[in-house]
């Protein structure tokens, strides 16, 4: 599509959509320099969640719940 131009509607699992452009440009390619910063902080992201959620984990097998309804 070029800038200007609305799309058919097309109808996903989440509803209908209206797509239009309104720009374009070209693709760049970052130098590994420019892009280290941003794949360093995805990595330590990416360690940090999956040792949040082994945490987590472990808490729930050795956690000791007890729940108590006055009813």
């Amino acid at each position: 599509m070029q800038p200007g131009e609305t799309s058919n509607v097309p109808q996903t699992q989440f509803g209908y959509h209206v797509i239009k452009v309104e720009d374009r440009r070209g693709g760049e390619t970052a130098s590994v320099e420019e892009a280290a910063d941003k794949i360093r902080a995805y990595l330590v992201q990416q360690k940090l969640q999956s040792e949040v959620e082994k945490l987590v984990a472990t808490l729930r097998n050795t956690g000791d719940v007890q729940i108590f309804l006055n009813l």
